[in-house]
């Protein structure tokens, strides 16, 4: 990884950020937790690896990253949002990486991307990226976001271990990717477009319309009890939770902690 190249063009952009890299560490949200606990006013600070060798997602299921093929970095950032619009941070994220890989792969027509509920980035129908927010200081006005993210970029031999839906960017493609490009366009969009976490309802808005997850039957399963179920997904309300309709025609609401789901 380039860090010398990131500082540089980061610096360019005028945007003010720490870059924290490591040729290998466990995981990157667990290092931006343990840099938080001795640096708790740490703000606007990248933790950057090559390496993540126990990365994680939501629901603690394990992130598989080949050594020096992909990106996984943690963003530490501090946003002043109430409590009801700390969901909005992960619909956020999500759909600036996925308009920066958009922009990127702009001329390429064969690489379909999309959002999938809540935060995962799907490339022509299997996962490429997914995102895991973690959250200091929620009872405070100005909360200190802990944002984890795992890119595919030039991986194409995956463990066996994994389902057979992921790809990454150079298996789909045939192309190599410059990880550095990747990231630091994905840096100045992110910081660039904030103003959208205070207006929830064109974030969500502008997010639905990179998904096509309105109308389609779908199957879930509730953290609570991990038992399958079927619905309709009617829409994403502007507080980011999912909108299911059962098989009773009973509607209802559900956020990112209490669910996964396959479309």
């Amino acid at each position: 990884m380039n860090t010398a190249f990131l500082k540089n063009e980061i610096l360019k952009t005028g945007i003010s950020l720490d870059i924290i890299y490591f040729e290998e560490t466990e995981s990157t949200n667990l290092t931006a937790k343990n840099f938080l606990a001795e640096n708790p006013s740490a703000d606007n600070t990248l933790i950057l690896t090559s390496n993540q060798t126990a990365g994680k997602g939501r629901f603690d299921r394990k992130w598989y990253s080949e050594p020096g093929a992909n990106l996984t970095f943690t963003l530490i950032k501090k946003l002043n949002l109430s409590v009801d619009e700390i969901q909005l941070v992960n619909f956020y994220t999500s759909y600036i990486l996925y308009t920066t890989l958009k922009e990127i792969f702009i001329s390429n027509k064969e690489m379909n991307f999309m959002l999938k509920w809540p935060n995962d980035i799907l490339l022509n129908n299997k996962k490429l990226s997914g995102i895991l927010l973690e959250l200091k200081n929620i009872e405070t006005p100005v909360k200190t976001f802990i944002i984890g993210c795992g890119v595919n970029v030039n991986q194409t031999v995956f463990d066996k271990s994994l389902p057979q839906n992921i790809t990454s960017l150079k298996y789909e493609s045939g192309l190599k990717s410059e990880r550095e490009t990747i990231l630091l366009s994905f840096i100045k969009n992110f910081f660039e477009k904030t103003g959208l976490l205070k207006d929830g309802k064109e974030l969500i808005r502008n997010w639905k319309i990179c998904s096509d997850i309105a109308g389609k039957k779908i199957m879930f399963k509730k953290f609570s009890d991990d038992i399958p179920e079927t619905a309709i997904a009617e829409d994403i309300s502007p507080d980011g939770a999912l909108c299911l309709r059962n098989e009773k025609g009973i509607l209802k609401k559900y956020y990112s902690g209490e669910i996964t789901l396959s479309v």
